[in-house]
């Protein structure tokens, strides 16, 4: 087992929830964002991931790092990016984001995407949109 994957099984997480939002840069805060499944090709920039865990209340801060795949509808690899983040000592839920594309809107070709999450070698999460 991968320490990255080992860090991750610290947390005892039960819950898990991957969703999609629109946005430019940096990260808009958590009330700001508009789940969505679907996004205009013409209006996207970022197309960002969020990664809901839900977990028993932790005693320590514990480190660890995702990894994110993006994959179009044809099952290319379109960007992968590892993500260091943290669940604090007394949290028993957190939100985990980070997202993929550019500044202009109109670059995201229509289609079919998914996102993979990962701990280590273990699929934590997964969920497509589409651009249309």
């Amino acid at each position: 087992m991968q320490a990255e994957e080992a860090a991750f099984l610290r947390l005892r997480s039960r819950g898990r929830t991957l969703r999609f939002y629109e946005a430019g840069k940096p990260v808009i805060p958590d009330d700001d964002r508009v789940p969505q499944t679907s996004f205009e090709s013409k209006d996207a920039r970022y197309i960002w991931w969020e990664l809901e865990l839900k977990y028993p209340a932790t005693q320590t801060r514990i480190d660890f790092r995702l990894h994110a795949i993006y994959i179009n509808g044809d099952d290319q690899v379109i960007f992968e990016d590892d993500f260091d983040t943290a669940a604090q000592a007394g949290w028993d839920h957190s939100h985990h984001t980070k997202g993929y594309g550019w500044e202009e809107p109109g670059h995201w070709p229509k289609g079919n995407y998914r996102v993979e999450i990962y701990a280590g070698r273990r699929m934590i999460a997964s969920n497509g949109f589409s651009v249309r």
